[in-house]
């Protein structure tokens, strides 16, 4: 999600960067965008959200694949102490397959629903970050305002991040 946000914002403010924008007077500000929004405490209380449902989910899969074990392993007991015709091993080799299935595609269900939920924790703090970014430029009449680590030399500009990070706070 990180690394999204960085791209997103690099990329939009490189566009600006290359438009061709004639103005005479550019300002072009940066921040630690990374810094800002790890200190956000809606950041903090989403991703304390977000591993509390990761764990959950996990739990359910760990459950189920205890469950998958124990049947594979009465399957592989009744097997090699004979008790079973070949017909209810095949038919019990069906039932586990079909069970390991279910497992790899609840596994995938569970990795898709951790990003859903990610993707809805986060987006009200992205938003709240760029119109605190707004904000600021609006305030300051910067330009632009990039994050610090996509510069690779930069001499000058103004450091916006404490700006940024008190207008976050009175939001």
């Amino acid at each position: 999600m990180k690394k999204v946000l960085k791209l997103a914002i690099a990329v939009v403010m490189m566009m600006g960067l290359f438009a061709g924008t004639t103005t005479a007077q550019s300002t072009i500000a940066y921040v630690e965008a990374d810094v800002l929004i790890q200190d956000m405490a809606e950041y903090k209380k989403a991703n304390i959200d977000l591993e509390t449902y990761a764990k959950q989910l996990e739990a359910q899969l760990r459950q189920e694949q205890e469950k998958f074990q124990k049947d594979y392993q009465a399957v592989v007991d009744s097997v090699q102490r004979g008790i079973i015709t070949p017909i209810q091993q095949q038919q019990a080799e069906m039932r586990i397959q079909k069970q390991q299935q279910k497992l790899e595609l609840q596994s995938r269900d569970a990795q898709n629903k951790i990003a859903i939920k990610e993707a809805e924790l986060f987006k009200p703090i992205n938003d709240k970050f760029n119109a605190a970014l707004k904000a600021i430029a609006t305030e300051e009449n910067y330009t632009y305002i990039v994050d610090k680590k996509m510069l690779l030399y930069f001499e000058g500009g103004t450091d916006a991040t404490e700006k940024v990070r008190l207008k976050l706070l009175q939001e």
